[in-house]
């Protein structure tokens, strides 16, 4: 027989163990693989592959939002419906090691992206693909949302990546944003801008502009 005293101590310990005290939030691992789904990051990761495709509807392929950190090999996003990627507010720390994502088209009316960040902290896409001619805004589009709550987005930035011309601009740096662009990357030309620069703090360092690609 245990106990009383030591009983109610295995007990209290128990609950604690319930309830998580001290212990790491678990961390997702493995590949993601979906059709006309929109892949959530919403918590500590560290993936190999996130391939969303998707081929009718309105939705985003990636969504990093609040609570997303951690490693991501690689992304494979094949669309032709709206962005490639949202990061929203809460998202920090992300690195995204490389990939593609490809723009087929859109429906209509959508103001379409392969990534949209309009806020965010420290997110890192290297090596990264991302060939969008049907985007009507940008290949990579850093700015943010003005939504209540949220703050603009900083430290975003595109590493070793090789961005294709779109309807607009390769690559857009909006003024609500900071320490945010591209580095080692190369910018094909797009119809109006390659690299539209908004914000005073906006990172250029080592990219190339072919004349075409």
């Amino acid at each position: 027989m245990i106990p009383r005293k030591i009983g109610l101590c295995l007990v209290i310990l128990g609950i604690f163990g319930a309830v998580g005290l001290g212990a790491s939030p678990a961390v997702a691992t493995g590949s993601v693989d979906l059709v006309n789904q929109t892949w959530k990051c919403t918590s500590s990761v560290n993936l190999d592959s996130v391939t969303v495709t998707m081929t009718s509807g309105n939705k985003v392929a990636i969504v990093l939002t609040n609570g997303c950190t951690g490693t991501i090999k690689s992304i494979r996003i094949n669309t032709n419906a709206s962005d490639g990627v949202h990061v929203n507010m809460g998202a920090h720390d992300v690195t995204i090691g490389g990939g593609s994502i490809t723009c087929t088209g859109h429906v209509k009316g959508a103001h379409q992206d392969g990534i949209q960040v309009m806020s965010g902290t420290n997110m890192t896409f290297a090596k990264l693909t991302i060939d969008c001619p049907t985007a009507n805004n940008a290949d990579l589009y850093v700015n943010w949302s003005g939504v209540k709550n949220t703050t603009p987005p900083s430290n975003i930035l595109c590493n070793g990546c090789y961005l294709y011309g779109t309807q607009s601009s390769t690559a857009f740096i909006g003024a609500h944003s900071s320490d945010s662009g591209l580095k080692g990357s190369t910018l094909c030309p797009s119809r109006y801008f390659t690299y539209r620069k908004n914000s005073s703090t906006a990172v250029d360092a080592g990219d190339a502009y072919p004349k075409s690609c």
